[in-house]
């Protein structure tokens, strides 16, 4: 199981873990690689919903504009289930230095998103004892995390806008999914999809230049592709498959194109169209399941995650061959090559190295290989299972 899981499953996954039962699929790996099917890796459930807010730490405005050694993309953060301990760890690949962000009894915490800059960390706790989202100075200076959102349904899936004003999320507000923009500074919300009575929108991506906004909606009784503006105008429906289902989008680097999954009579393929809709392209044709399209910074490669071997591999695409021949998937390369199950891979910002999860010493550690797949190495090591890497950006201009 390769795909993202629909909302409404999530729920019910939030709900068996509460038994410690794991979650369906055959590893844990492949279940947090379904996106917030993730949550299911805290092995518990949300407890009593509560509105209760609690005063903030310093706002996005207090952070210190001078840049950091942190800022120069050199750190990798994560979350650990450590006996269901759930945390956001910031680890330096070279020195496996450790910081834990989350370090205090209540709450569980996970998928963290950086900010533009690398100086905030954007998450997901249930630390008020409901899921919201939260975001924290990388360099763990916080006393506690910035609450960023107060209610009693889940809010999920938190990405930063290109600028580091906004961080878009879904929520459970109405009955329904929607997606959300919050305002960092002022933490003012907006509902941007708020129009849409009887259907659910989720996993919004921001495009590279921070004008559109790529989202997952069954408005039209399937999960499709659509785009809208960044203010939730001009919605625009990319996709139109009533026998299939979308999902795992990815916009390429210079926000040109958009690569995605097709989830078609039980078999999942990679496809690739210009952010319009147009030129729409297969780039995988296996019988097994493609999934996770990946872009490097540059956008001449793309990583994939395929069970083609029998396991879950990672796979490397160059671009380049994609658009000069058909059938291009032949060439694609197996970095990874291990009898045990790697997913989650994330670019470092230079295109030098990738991070990924791998069970290939027992249990879910943080790996990174060098960017051909050679001399991979366990960074963590830890008694707990870990998941969703995702590397610290540069700030514009450095590139040491």
């Amino acid at each position: 199981m390769l795909k993202q899981t629909a909302p409404f499953v999530i729920l019910a996954l939030l709900l068996m873990a509460c038994s410690g039962t794991p979650g369906p699929g055959p590893n844990p790996t492949e279940q947090a690689a379904t996106a917030e099917a993730a949550i299911d890796a805290t092995r518990q459930a949300p407890r009593t919903p509560t509105a209760t807010k609690t005063a903030n730490s310093p706002t996005v405005s207090a952070v210190t504009p001078d840049p950091t050694p942190e800022s120069r993309g050199d750190q990798i953060a994560f979350w650990r289930d450590l006996d269901g301990e759930v945390d956001i760890i910031v680890l330096d690949p070279d020195t496996r230095e450790e910081r834990n962000l989350t370090l205090y009894p209540r709450g569980r915490a996970f998928r963290p998103a950086y900010s533009p800059d690398g100086r905030l960390l954007a998450f997901v706790s249930d630390s008020q004892e409901n899921w919201d989202i939260y975001y924290t100075p990388a360099d763990g200076s916080a006393f506690l995390p910035t609450n960023l959102t107060i209610w009693m349904g889940p809010d999920l899936f938190p990405q930063w806008s290109p600028d580091g004003r906004f961080v878009t999320y879904y929520s459970f507000q109405s009955g329904q999914f929607d997606i959300y923009r919050v305002n960092v500074e002022t933490h003012v919300k907006h509902n941007l999809t708020a129009g849409t009575p009887d259907s659910s929108e989720y996993f919004p991506l921001w495009s590279p230049d921070g004008q559109r906004i790529l989202f997952i909606s069954d408005r039209d009784k399937n999960d499709e592709l659509y785009v809208m503006s960044w203010d939730g105008w001009d919605v625009k429906r990319l996709t139109e498959t009533p026998d299939a289902k979308e999902h795992d989008a990815a916009w390429t680097p210079d926000g040109t194109r958009i690569a995605y999954v097709v989830d078609e009579a039980g078999n999942q393929d990679i496809y690739l169209m210009r952010s319009d809709g147009t030129d729409i392209r297969r780039i995988t044709s296996h019988e097994a399941d493609d999934g996770i399209p990946t872009w490097s910074p540059d956008g001449s490669r793309m990583l994939f995650v395929s069970n083609r071997d029998g396991n879950t591999e990672i796979y490397l695409l160059d671009m380049a061959c994609v658009d000069a021949v058909d059938g291009c998937e032949s060439q694609a390369v197996n970095l990874t090559n291990h009898p045990a199950d790697d997913s989650l891979p994330a670019w470092s910002p230079d295109g030098g190295r990738i991070a990924f999860v791998s069970t290939r010493d027992g249990r879910e550690n943080i790996f990174v290989m060098l960017a051909d797949g050679s001399n991979p190495i366990n960074l963590t090591e830890s008694l707990g299972e870990e998941f969703g890497p995702v590397w610290m950006p540069r700030p514009a201009g450095d590139r040491s």
